[in-house]
């Protein structure tokens, strides 16, 4: 009996541990954990593994976010309060009123769903023994400070092309790197052909530019080139720099006509069985126009999803606060008619991405691992 039974032991070992193998087989280790209705994914790992080839590493103070993020005035006046004795009484923001009580319910169902997640998947996150409250994120925010992320100041903004650019030219770059030392006379499609990323340097700054990809240095109207060249796409994703009070208070980037989406001609890049992804904000009213925006691309909405920003210990990186400030944003997927059950059979509405986010304002998380762990691309 107690040779069956050892026997009966090492059988079950042998299966979890197949099992196990499997599991890492089918799931890159980017991908912490993976549900019907959500993912935690690891951003840090899927640009290093994405980049390994190259033998580059990416920074990884960008994703250092060990405590919810704090205004160093408030910090401040917390030490302040706790040397002279004194309580600092929490000031209670008031409701908005015009608050959408629609928003309202979603952060709750966010907040409860969260919940239920991390208390299921606690092991996908680190665990301090020590308050880091003090510490605010500081090497994080070092690493962002230490580092030029302006769009403004790029030196590759001197070869924006035209709007009225006629046609596209090719510029293959080269095997290892490359220079740009004149500004191009017309349009031209940057192509890296090879199996691994190149680099291109372009006045005192340089770039990486993956494996077999291509980009336009321009106006995104000037798209409209590679619809002739035949160049249609599996994903497209958009990221427009919408207007919100964040912006407007510390104008990190530069907006623009919203109107200007309307002429794109996304439906015409996008092959049939192509999935396009916007990002937009919690605005209701914004929300309301992107639904016009997929119709006039002539796509159906597939589903409403949520990226929720958390620490390294998996706590969000702020209070769900619908009058004020919430720790999630949104993307919206769209497909054309033909493939609508197909991404709706993949992804749900309210799908929750969870992740770390890196410390550089306003970088969203790459989407394409998402869609491809669940089997969506």
């Amino acid at each position: 009996f107690a040779a069956a039974f050892v026997r009966a032991l090492e059988i079950a070992d042998s299966r979890l541990i197949k099992e196990s193998i499997e599991m890492r087989i089918e799931n890159p280790r980017y991908v912490r954990a993976i549900g019907n209705d959500f993912m935690i994914m690891d951003e840090l790992a899927y640009y290093t593994l994405l980049y390994d080839e190259a033998n580059l590493q990416p920074n990884e103070d960008f994703y250092a976010l060990r405590s919810p993020f704090r205004m160093r005035s408030q910090i401040e006046a917390e030490k302040n309060a706790a040397i002279i004795g004194k309580v600092r009484r929490k000031r209670k923001r008031n409701g908005n009123p015009n608050t959408d009580p629609d928003f309202i319910e979603l952060c709750k169902d966010i907040e409860m769903r969260y919940l239920r997640i991390i208390a299921a998947n606690s092991g996908c996150f680190e665990r301090s023994e020590h308050k880091l409250e003090d510490e605010n994120n500081e090497q994080a925010r070092m690493a962002v400070s230490c580092t030029d992320t302006s769009g403004s100041s790029s030196d590759i903004l001197d070869y924006i092309a035209l709007k009225s650019e006629p046609s596209l030219s090719d510029y293959r770059l080269g095997t290892d790197y490359s220079i740009i030392e004149r500004v191009p006379d017309e349009c031209t499609l940057w192509v890296n052909e090879c199996l691994r990323s190149v680099f291109l340097t372009c006045g005192s700054q340089t770039f990486v530019i993956p494996s077999k990809s291509s980009f336009i240095i321009g106006d995104v109207s000037l798209s409209r080139h590679l619809i002739a060249r035949g160049m249609l796409y599996d994903l497209i994703v958009m990221d427009p720099p919408w207007t919100n009070k964040s912006v407007k208070r510390r104008k990190p980037y530069t907006t623009f006509n919203e109107c200007e989406l309307l002429e794109l001609r996304i439906s015409e890049l996008l092959k049939e069985s192509g999935l396009l992804a916007i990002w937009v904000t919690n605005n209701k009213k914004l929300k309301g126009y992107v639904d016009e925006v997929i119709q006039s691309f002539s796509l159906v909405k597939v589903a409403t999803c949520h990226w929720l920003k958390v620490t390294t210990s998996g706590e969000p990186v702020c209070a769900f606060q619908p009058h004020h400030k919430v720790p999630f944003e949104t993307f919206v997927l769209a497909c054309k008619q033909s493939f609508f059950d197909h991404y709706s059979a993949a992804i749900g509405s309210n799908f929750l991405l969870i992740s770390t986010p890196s410390a550089i304002h306003s970088r969203k998380p790459p989407l394409l691992p998402l869609l491809k762990a669940i089997n969506a691309v």
